[in-house]
């Protein structure tokens, strides 16, 4: 029996409450089937969790919680507080080490167990995300290779372009020289004697007569 049932259970103290806790929980294990005790200890053991997730100054600091009993039909009351249905209630909860209160193989069973749960759920988790980043990956390097053939096509054009200027350049310089000949025979052309006249008189005026040639 706890050292603090002869007086309220508000009045208790930790160390009271504790052993209160052990005997409670060793005469509900003796009642329990070992599968009901496996689900219970599983129950408890993700409660203390959920509790062992809040942020606390220290393992003696207490957390004060409001909760509502919802008990099942024929059930009147609940705890040492006789709580009615549909009551709320005031109760203390603390973080206690579910590993100081394991024994029996049975309670390391359930909580590897949990443990493996836990790590398949985060191996599942990795690997979803694997999977998501290496499809990520595939899609990155086919668009770097769609980029690279890209910049292939430029460079290629950039040079076929460069080339057609040169091309571009040589033929207008060589249609310049084209034309520069081109204007300088239109000039000569130009220059020379055109009216018909002129060039009739020039052909019926009389020519020089040779002298004789002396006989030998």
């Amino acid at each position: 029996m706890a050292k603090g049932a002869d007086k309220p259970e508000s009045q208790w103290t930790p160390d009271e409450r504790r052993v209160d806790f052990q005997e409670n929980s060793d005469d509900e294990a003796d009642e329990r089937s070992s599968e009901e005790y496996l689900i219970d200890l599983e129950l408890e053991f993700h409660e203390r969790a959920l509790l062992d997730e809040e942020e606390v100054s220290n393992d003696k600091e207490k957390t004060q919680v409001k909760v509502l009993m919802a008990l099942a039909d024929g059930e009147l009351s609940v705890g040492k507080n006789h709580a009615q249905n549909g009551e709320w209630i005031d109760i203390t909860m603390k973080k206690v080490n579910i590993l100081l209160f394991m024994n029996g193989d049975s309670d390391w069973q359930t909580y590897l167990k949990y443990i493996n749960i836990e790590l398949e759920e985060q191996r599942l988790n990795l690997l979803s995300k694997y999977n998501k980043i290496f499809f990520e990956l595939n899609k990155c390097r086919d668009d770097l290779l769609s980029l690279k053939q890209a910049k292939l096509e430029a460079v290629t054009f950039q040079i076929q372009n460069t080339e057609l200027t040169k091309l571009n350049h040589a033929l207008q310089e060589q249609l310049k020289e084209e034309r520069k000949v081109h204007e300088e025979w239109l000039n000569i052309s130009n220059r020379a004697p055109t009216d018909p006249e002129s060039s009739k008189e020039s052909r019926s005026e009389p020519q020089a007569s040779l002298p004789l040639l002396k006989n030998l």
